[in-house]
C-alpha cells in the first residue's frame, strides 16, 4: 500500500500526547482536563498504556458511583486502548473508530504512544471529510431500542 503522506495519522495527529499514571487520583486526571481543555487520557503504567480516561469516565464510573477524588484512576479506567500505528491510513482510523464507537485513537509507533488523533481531526481533513461523516454516524448509532416514557 503505497499512501501519499498528507493521508497517514501521523500527518494529521495532536502530538505530544498528555498522559497520566493509573496510580494518580481521579482529581489529577480532572485537573489535567482542565487545565489542557482535553476530555481525554492515556493512561501508563511504567511507560506502557494499560487503558484511557474520559470525562465521561470520571463522571459515570467515578463521581456518580460515589468514588473520593483520592480515588485511582486504574479504578475508573476503560482497560486497553485501541490504537494505530502513525503510518496507517486515515480512512483506516475512520473505519477503527466507527467499528469500535470511538471518538480518539491513541497513535502508536511500535509500542510507543507519539499522539493522539480524533475524529475532529480527520473532519477538518479536506480530504477525509467523507471519512469522518460516516465514521461519526457508525460512532452515534443506537443499537438500542428508543424507550419513551
Amino acid at each position: 500500500m503505497n499512501l501519499s503522506s498528507d493521508k497517514r495519522v501521523g500527518n494529521i495527529m495532536s502530538l505530544n500526547a498528555i498522559t497520566i499514571d493509573a496510580s494518580e487520583s481521579i482529581k489529577e486526571a480532572s485537573i489535567l482536563m482542565k487545565n489542557n481543555d482535553i476530555g481525554f487520557l492515556p493512561v501508563v503504567s511504567h511507560d506502557c498504556i494499560v487503558g484511557v480516561v474520559t470525562d465521561r469516565d470520571l463522571v459515570l464510573r467515578g463521581y456518580a458511583e460515589g468514588k473520593g477524588e483520592g480515588t485511582k484512576v486504574a479504578e475508573i479506567m476503560s482497560s486497553g486502548c485501541i490504537s494505530i500505528e502513525q503510518n496507517a491510513s486515515i480512512e483506516k482510523a475512520a473505519q477503527l473508530m466507527a467499528e469500535n464507537k470511538i471518538r480518539r485513537l491513541c497513535v502508536i509507533e511500535g509500542e510507543k504512544l507519539v499522539g493522539v488523533c480524533a475524529i475532529g481531526d480527520i473532519a477538518t481533513t479536506r480530504s477525509t471529510r467523507v471519512e469522518a461523516k460516516d465514521a461519526l454516524e457508525q460512532i452515534s448509532k443506537n443499537d438500542k431500542p428508543h424507550i419513551s416514557v
